[in-house]
């Protein structure tokens, strides 16, 4: 029975006393799979931090451009409808806002129509060459908001 025990002073098989010369080497991959595995995210971190810088300056650079924009568009359209304003004031309903908008504004590609109403709503004239039905607007939002602004200045 002696014989099926090993001895005390051989090395079972799979025994740590077995990997001693090995355990340098497994010690040293660990830390260069870890000094790559920290390299490979502190290198995407890097670049995360860069494309997120990169995508504020282009967004913000894109809504002063819009901002901008929007700020031209609203000048001119008033620009525009202060001198219609004008000319009707001054003509009345004599005043050929067909020819107007197309000799003054011909390449207004964002204005579709422009239109005068009387406090009623009715449409008085429109820059649509060969508009003659009659159209009331009074129920449209934009133009219910001018219209009850009308009566509040008359009731006061």
């Amino acid at each position: 029975m002696a014989d099926s025990q090993p001895r005390q002073h051989e090395p079972r098989i799979g025994s740590i006393k077995d990997n001693r010369p090995y355990f340098p080497v497994i010690v040293f991959a660990l830390v260069i799979v870890a000094m790559i595995w920290v390299a490979a995210n502190l290198a995407v971190l890097h670049d995360l931090r860069n494309e997120a810088h990169h995508w504020r300056q282009t967004t913000s650079a894109f809504a002063t451009m819009l901002e901008e924009h929007a700020n031209r568009s609203m000048a001119n359209a008033d620009e525009v409808l202060q001198r219609i304003k004008l000319e009707y004031e001054r003509l009345g309903t004599s005043f050929d806002l067909v020819r107007f908008w197309s000799e003054k504004y011909p390449n207004q590609g964002f204005t579709f129509n422009v239109v005068i109403t009387n406090a009623r709503g009715d449409v008085v004239l429109t820059s649509v060459p060969h508009f003659s039905k009659p159209v009331n607007l009074a129920d449209r939002p934009h133009i219910r908001v001018h219209v009850e602004r009308s009566e509040e200045h008359t009731s006061e």
